[in-house]
């Protein structure tokens, strides 16, 4: 994984709810959050913010991770 975007699938289905982890960086992990992330799945994607040390690394995230939700949604 090194220092690759954290990416997390959450999967429920009967009631089990599964948190795993993908490696984005092998050709497995990418085509799994290619099929995952499709119109209306619902994404969250969070970032940490750089602390500026040049004017080269102002606005930039130091870390940022994606969550993406496959599966049976919950009722509201």
């Amino acid at each position: 994984m090194g220092s690759a975007t954290l990416v997390y699938q959450i999967d429920r289905a009967n009631g089990v709810v599964t948190v795993s982890p993908i490696d984005i960086t092998s050709s497995s992990g990418f085509a799994a959050i290619t099929a995952g992330l499709t119109a209306g799945a619902p994404v969250k994607v969070f970032g940490v913010p750089q602390a500026p040390v040049a004017p080269a690394t102002t606005g930039t995230l130091k870390a940022y991770v994606i969550v993406y939700y496959i599966g049976t949604m919950p009722s509201m």
